[in-house]
């Protein structure tokens, strides 16, 4: 039976195209296309990102994925290599959600104990103020006819002055605003690995593997495009509105940011 690798190369020879056509249409790099057929799955980071790549590349050549993803089953070796790096990072990933977990339960007892004093404090200064207040002698200074006129014109005077200094239109914050129309912000979160390319404003950014629990920042005028080849280990933050997992586990995503909308380019 022929493997994973030799069917799609068959497939794709079959049709004319080329391994750098399949990289521009759907994103997965040559280095990786190119291991899938050779079978040299070493090369790919992970069992979910080799998963989601033949996946892909499947659904790209116009074969059935479910029967692609069969084959690679009974192909793979028992206890490969492969299937030991996906048990360990389960395990790993086990392990950190079980330590957050506990960061976060003592977080909570944290607040909690702050909550108690500050509210201990404020409870305080209520009671003293009330006891000040109450045991305080009010003074009653006398003032004749004339002093309480001139106060009396004085503060409406100034009651006047400010009702008119109120009245007078700002352009603070129409100035906020059309400075935060003049650009893109995105931030993106990782929770998993995932393969990234970020292109601002027609310039690469950034292109590489980036590690889970890191963050990163871009900021553009026109347009921002973003690339990621595990959708589901990635969190999207545009202009301060979370757009939340940007899809699935193993699936590429392509996504172009600019002022006024958001939109997903199908793979």
């Amino acid at each position: 039976m022929k493997s994973v690798g030799e069917l799609l190369r068959e497939v794709r020879e079959a049709k004319g195209i080329t391994l750098k056509d399949v990289e521009n249409d759907i994103s997965i790099r040559v280095l990786y296309l190119q291991s899938i057929e050779d079978g040299n799955y070493d090369v790919i980071p992970g069992e979910v990102y080799l998963k989601g790549f033949i996946r892909n590349y499947s659904v790209y050549l116009g074969l059935d994925p479910a029967e692609i993803m069969e084959i690679y089953k009974q192909s793979k070796p028992i206890g490969s290599k492969e299937e030991a790096n996906f048990k360990l990072e389960n395990n790993s990933k086990e392990s950190s959600f079980q330590r957050k977990k506990l960061a976060k339960a003592q977080q909570r007892r944290r607040i909690s104990n702050i909550g108690i004093v500050v509210i201990i404090l404020v409870v305080a200064l209520l009671v003293g103020g009330f006891m000040y207040w109450n045991n305080r002698t009010p003074e009653q200074p006398i003032q004749d006819t004339q002093q309480i006129t001139t106060e009396q014109q004085n503060t409406t005077s100034s009651a006047i002055n400010e009702e008119n200094t109120n009245n007078i239109p700002s352009n603070t914050n129409n100035s906020a605003i059309s400075s935060n129309n003049n650009s893109i912000k995105v931030v993106i979160n990782f929770t998993d690995k995932s393969w990234t390319e970020v292109t601002v404003d027609g310039d690469k950014k950034y292109e590489g593997l980036s590690e889970a629990n890191t963050t990163l920042s871009f900021e553009g005028s026109s347009k921002i495009f973003v690339k990621v080849g595990n959708a589901g280990a990635v969190n999207l933050t545009y202009n301060g509105e979370n757009l939340g997992t940007a899809g699935e586990v193993g699936e590429v995503v392509v996504k172009t940011f600019t002022k006024d909308s958001v939109a997903s380019v199908e793979l």
